[in-house]
């Protein structure tokens, strides 16, 4: 069973996420700011998918996924967004092997870019 972490800072859409991605038989680990999510992550907790906001307050989602690259090169990341800026997307595809996607997304859409990470990371 693949674990994943998934980070927002909005409760409710983590708890929103967890429920569909439990659902499709993944293992979720939730949290609501980045240095929890990264401090699970140096406890040797295993991730197999990273799932992030990019925009909350502390530690941005992209700052995280920078920190999280220096334990993991190829750890697959989807980054999730509610706002629309070329300038985010261009940073956060600079850091690969990340899929940038808007919220809000869809139970099936989800699963899909979930099994398409996952499957990347598998390659």
């Amino acid at each position: 069973m693949d674990t994943i972490l998934l980070v927002d800072d909005d409760a409710a859409v983590c708890s929103c996420l967890s429920e569909i991605l439990n659902r499709f038989g993944y293992r979720v680990i939730t949290h609501t700011n980045a240095q929890a999510a990264l401090e699970c992550l140096k406890e040797a907790n295993p991730v197999s998918l990273l799932i992030t906001d990019y925009r909350m307050p502390g530690m941005s989602g992209l700052e995280m996924v920078r920190q999280v690259r220096e334990m993991s090169a190829t750890m697959p990341v989807v980054m999730l967004t509610g706002h629309e800026d070329f300038e985010s997307y261009l940073c956060a595809q600079s850091l690969g092997n990340m899929q940038y996607v808007m919220k809000p997304v869809g139970a099936w859409e989800l699963q899909k870019i979930v099994r398409n990470a996952l499957a990347a990371e598998a390659c």
